[in-house]
């Protein structure tokens, strides 16, 4: 919650893509798609799902990502976030493994906030 404030506030910019609104579609649960398309409209924009991003994912997946982990991270860096913030460990450790060939540096949302300081009131 204390990121989300942040994006509000400004003083976070959330970068969504249209991978991600995709797979928010498909969430066959009514309450939890509601609350995820209500974050997705925090964003400003939304990276296209174009042929680069398919491109660099297809790359990623050397790197362990599963296929659509690795079109979300592409999209992240096509729309140049500095931060990717996920809960999955798997894809977290992809990332990992990854950080050689990419700026993007992918980390559990609670670490980060702590990180930066969004931890407190």
């Amino acid at each position: 919650m204390r990121i989300l404030d942040a994006v509000i506030d400004g003083r976070v910019v959330l970068v969504s893509s249209q991978v991600l609104r995709a797979e928010v579609e498909r969430n066959p649960h009514p309450e939890r798609r509601a609350v995820a398309e209500h974050v997705l409209g925090l964003a400003l924009d939304a990276v296209p799902a174009d042929s680069n991003v398919w491109g660099r994912a297809k790359q990623l997946l050397a790197f362990g990502f599963n296929p659509m982990d690795a079109a979300h991270f592409a999209s992240a860096e096509a729309g140049r976030a500095d931060v990717f913030l996920s809960t999955d460990d798997r894809l977290l450790k992809a990332a990992g493994r990854a950080a050689v060939v990419t700026k993007i540096r992918a980390v559990n949302p609670v670490l980060w906030a702590i990180e930066a300081g969004y931890d407190r009131n």
